[in-house]
């Protein structure tokens, strides 16, 4: 067979798998801001636009994430939304999208131990991602999961390893794919492992490969991906050289990106929600707080410490990773393969110690380089003996039937969260319970509190067409207001959405 057939053939198991599941974890839910900003940008390209025309009710559809103006649109880079969008527009349904790239995922992470190790150890390690990264891991419930740059990482350390095997690379332009896909993505955290990758690719033997077809078949790849991230910020913020991302940070956020930098002047807001979660008294300053006056040590603590949880607690349990860390330092100081790839993640996780704020998909790229250390760790683990005794490989076989273990304990204990009778109350069962009636509606959704209630339990989000939408939701910004957005959608079945502190609501008519 090809090298291509592990990768394939990981991609059936893993939907093979998922499909099996899928009684006990069918389509999750959006449940916060950047979940529903990616959703409107899916809806947005699945009509074919890169952004929405302005709406003349918008100041009623503000929300976290999101413009209502100079554009209507996700303040997101495109990547996940265009993967959101190939759901949408193929079967109906954004989440296939994050099933289909999760598979991708798994193939990829296959190949890239193909290029490392060999076609045995390709297909066991692609089979531990099909377990690991099913639903209980976060990307694969998630509308807003890290799959876009790990698959790019995966490919740029699948280059690295060809490379070190003296391999010829030209006819597969790997970086520049690995570096369009980042760009879509995340380009921070990107920027700092491609520069390790080149890094390493460099001292790996690059050198020695023909230069030249290897710029001709990266420079176009990568110069059509920085044309159409060009033109994807005109469309968006109006210059070419302004990516939405930044718009947002100028237009709402106090809180810097960056723990060490001072707060943004103070930003008059819409209304109370934004306030809430943008403002000086906001959730995002509050996390910024946290980060200010630590000793040089306890900073230093708490920094490390997130890492672990996005980079590596996020898809090994405690009970796996500890022998995965334990046999990952044995393997440092004996093979050479193990510190390159040590570089890489160390790189990856330098960027991690600059933000204010974590998550798994943040560590996209450290995530990816830690799959390959497990799988060369797993390897030598497996080969060690003691005199004629394989002593490492029932230890390597008991390290697989725990991932097995913990990823069904995960599945099971999110089968339970999503039947739990005593759960927050969801935005989709009102959505079918109003469009089982006939005709179109507007909700008016008020919160209590002055609405700093449950900041991330934000219901007023809709399509990149509102108009078009059976039902529409907005922000309740007063009387007089309403009246107008009331006159706007005279048409529509009016309905006032009351939240209670304890998170339960009325429905009733206006």
């Amino acid at each position: 067979m090809s090298q291509l057939a592990p990768g394939f053939w990981i991609a059936i198991l893993y939907l093979l798998i998922r499909v099996a599941l899928w009684p006990l974890v069918p389509v999750p839910e959006a449940a916060i801001h950047d979940e529903f900003s990616y959703l409107l940008a899916a809806d947005t390209f699945a009509h074919g636009r890169l952004a929405n025309p302005v709406h003349p009710m918008g100041a009623f559809f503000e929300s976290p994430h999101i413009f209502i103006s100079p554009r209507y649109m996700s303040m997101y880079q495109p990547g996940m939304g265009a993967l959101l969008a190939v759901g949408q527009l193929l079967f109906g349904e954004p989440y296939l999208g994050v099933v289909l790239a999760m598979a991708v995922l798994c193939a990829a992470l296959s190949q890239m131990l193909l290029a490392w190790t060999n076609r045995k150890w390709a297909l066991i390690g692609g089979a531990a991602a099909c377990i690991v990264f099913q639903p209980g891991m976060d990307w694969a419930t998630s509308y807003m999961g890290g799959e876009i740059a790990a698959i790019a990482a995966a490919i740029a350390l699948t280059a690295v390893g060809h490379i070190r095997r003296r391999r010829a690379l030209w006819g597969l332009p790997h970086f520049s794919i690995a570096a369009a896909l980042f760009l879509f993505s995340r380009p921070f955290e990107g920027a700092f492992f491609l520069t390790a990758i080149l890094g390493v690719a460099l001292c790996a033997g690059v050198r020695r490969l023909p230069l030249g077809p290897i710029l001709w078949s990266n420079i176009p790849i990568l110069g059509g991906a920085v044309a159409f991230q060009l033109y994807f910020n005109f469309r968006g913020t109006g210059s070419l050289w302004l990516v939405p991302y930044l718009l947002h940070d100028q237009m709402y956020s106090t809180f810097r990106i960056f723990w060490f930098l001072p707060l943004h002047a103070a930003h008059v807001y819409g209304h109370a929600r934004l306030e809430a979660q943008h403002g000086l008294e906001g959730f995002e300053v509050s996390r910024w707080a946290a980060w200010q006056g630590l000793s040089a040590p306890l900073l230093f603590y708490r920094l490390v410490k997130n890492i672990f949880l996005v980079g590596i607690f996020s898809w090994l349990k405690l009970p796996i990773a500890v022998p995965f860390l334990g046999g990952l330092v044995a393997a440092f100081f004996r093979d050479a393969k193990v510190r390159i790839v040590a570089i890489v993640a160390l790189s990856s996780a330098f960027p991690l110690l600059l933000i204010t704020f974590h998550a798994s998909h943040y560590a996209a790229p450290l995530i990816a380089s830690l799959f390959l250390l497990a799988g060369l760790t797993l390897r030598r683990l497996y080969l060690f003996r003691i005199n004629q005794f394989a002593a490492g490989k029932p230890t390597a076989i008991i390290i697989l039937i725990a991932l097995c273990l913990q990823t069904a304990l995960a599945v099971f204990d999110l089968h339970d969260k999503l039947t739990d009778p005593l759960a927050p109350p969801s935005r989709v069962a009102l959505i079918q319970q109003l469009e089982a009636q006939p005709g179109q509606h507007l909700v008016v959704v008020r919160y209590p509190n002055g609405g700093t209630w449950y900041v991330f339990q934000e219901w007023v989000y809709n399509a990149a067409d509102p108009d078009l939408s059976r039902v529409v939701f907005a922000h309740d910004l007063g009387a007089e207001r309403s009246a107008e957005l009331r006159a706007y959608y005279k048409g529509r079945r009016a309905w006032l959405l009351e939240f209670s502190p304890d998170r339960s609501y009325t429905l009733n008519p206006l």
